[in-house]
């Protein structure tokens, strides 16, 4: 009797090294979840695969042929080649963490400096702009205007151009 789910036969071959036996172990579930959604839309219902949530929806008996929605298409294309399975190394992975890490850290700087120079999130690029220039020109130390502010919004700009 298997004591581990890691013990189990599907697994033998896994890299031992923990972020790619982590990475090879996610692989092989996304395949599973992106076949099975594959076949449920055969059946006509769409399997939603997200980061937080897996979702059956049931379509429209209306005999339409639909396409599979976009969003799904690229990562199940991913997740259904084995190459990308049996290719990736410990480098590959590392690379793709620090990435990871490197936006989710970007993200929450970008969230900071819009909030820095009092805007939304979706913001435009020119209005970004503006109000960075309204916002430095007010606070520039020339103009008699507080330094330290001044250097905040020139950061937040820096992020955000």
């Amino acid at each position: 009797m298997l004591k581990r789910w890691e013990e189990h036969p599907v697994f033998d071959g896994i890299g031992r090294d923990h972020e790619l036996g982590l990475f090879q172990r996610h692989f092989i579930l996304m395949n599973a979840l992106y076949s099975l959604q594959s076949d449920l839309w055969s059946d006509g219902a769409l399997l939603e695969i997200s980061p937080l949530e897996i979702r059956l929806q049931w379509l429209s008996a209306d005999g339409v042929k639909r396409e599979l929605p976009a969003v799904y298409v690229s990562l199940s294309e991913y997740y259904l080649d084995w190459n990308h399975f049996n290719d990736t190394t410990v480098a590959d992975v590392r690379a793709l963490l620090d990435s990871f890490w490197r936006d989710y850290c970007d993200l929450d700087r970008r969230t900071e400096a819009f909030n820095i120079l009092g805007l939304a999130i979706d913001a435009s690029p020119q209005v970004i702009k503006r109000q960075y220039r309204q916002l430095a020109s007010s606070y520039h130390p020339d103009r008699g205007g507080c330094p330290e502010k001044f250097i905040e919004v020139r950061r937040a700009w820096e992020i955000l151009r």
